[in-house]
């Protein structure tokens, strides 16, 4: 059960790519518990899939929300692939998603306490913007007609 008073600041993180792999990109939302905009950040990352561009933003939002010294933090994410394997209710058998969550659990060693929620894309808007602009900006700029 989480207490809402634990966690004053909630990081909203997405990934995604168009084609699996293909182009990709994160996008990471940082909102303090007075409803206030600390960070927001994304990222086209290149091509790769979509679990580990989510576990890019996972990863740079919990770097960013370190260097804000956040202690507790809850981190939203509409991937359940993601929120199973962060929480340990999943294997992870695939080597370069093994690296990058190592990675994320070497970052939360820094918090006092971190909770992962799940979420429906739709409840997690924000992130998923951010990602959806990066990757029609990034295919706008590489079709046919621009060149």
């Amino acid at each position: 059960m989480e207490n809402k008073r634990e966690y004053r600041y909630t990081l909203h993180t997405d990934g995604g790519s168009r084609g699996n792999p293909g182009i990709s990109a994160y996008g990471a939302v940082l909102i303090s518990e007075a409803g206030n905009l600390e960070w927001i950040a994304g990222k086209y990352l290149g091509i790769m899939t979509n679990n580990e561009a989510e576990y890019e933003g996972i990863y740079r939002g919990l770097l960013a929300a370190k260097r804000k010294n956040v202690k507790n933090i809850k981190v939203v994410i509409d991937s359940e692939i993601a929120y199973k394997q962060l929480t340990g209710k999943w294997k992870i058998k695939n080597e370069r998603i093994y690296r990058q969550i190592k990675k994320i659990k070497s970052v939360e060693s820094s918090f006092l306490s971190v909770i992962y929620v799940y979420r429906p894309r739709e409840r997690n808007f924000l992130a998923d913007r951010i990602v959806n602009i990066i990757l029609d900006t990034v295919e706008q700029l590489s079709s046919p007609s621009r060149k």
